[in-house]
């Protein structure tokens, strides 16, 4: 049977709401588990890519591995236009700032990361009813005729999860905690 103890150590007001805005932390950071598991297709996307007809001339083959790298050039570009085309663009249409706040920003970049991972299901899909038809489906290395471009709209949606939800989830750790608890998510 547990006593209740009368003297000791308790936790002081401040502690108590620390583990409060800790805990209202939680749901937004979780968001980042979803975008990492998109970050884990990557390696996923170039071995697909591998078995794939990479060539974009008869001569000019793209090796498998700089498929991953449109992800990076999405997600630059895609800041880049963000901050200097669509937001000025919007200003002028409405007459006042536009900006998304920090949970569309995540909720944007969730439905690029779910819409990025079925694309690469689809992929994956026809890629192997292909490699069926071709019988090659107990050849894992071969090369199957599908155009390895087809990675690309993986690539995009990937880009523009990182995009927003990285932004979005930034942005609410520099807004939202509670004063006492902004040096830890500054840092």
């Amino acid at each position: 049977m547990a006593m209740l103890q009368t003297h000791g150590d308790f936790c002081t007001i401040d502690q108590v709401e620390e583990l409060k805005a800790l805990i209202r932390v939680i749901p937004v950071w979780s968001t980042g588990i979803i975008i990492a598991v998109t970050y884990s297709l990557d390696s996923f996307a170039v071995i697909q890519t591998s078995t794939m007809d990479r060539h974009i001339t008869p001569k000019f083959d793209i090796p498998a591995g700089s498929f991953g790298a449109s992800v990076i050039i999405t997600f630059v570009v895609g800041i880049a236009l963000y901050d200097r085309i669509i937001l000025p663009l919007a200003l002028k249409m409405k007459g006042e700032p536009v900006c998304l706040s920090f949970k569309q920003r995540m909720e944007t970049g969730l439905l690029c990361s779910c819409a990025a991972m079925v694309s690469l299901t689809v992929v994956k899909y026809i890629r192997r009813e292909i490699a069926i038809q071709e019988g090659l489906s107990d050849k894992p290395q071969a090369m199957v005729h599908i155009s390895a471009l087809w990675i690309l709209p993986y690539a995009i949606m990937s880009g523009w999860a990182s995009d927003f939800n990285g932004i979005g989830q930034t942005e609410f750790f520099y807004s939202e905690p509670c004063p006492v608890l902004q040096p830890i998510f500054k840092c």
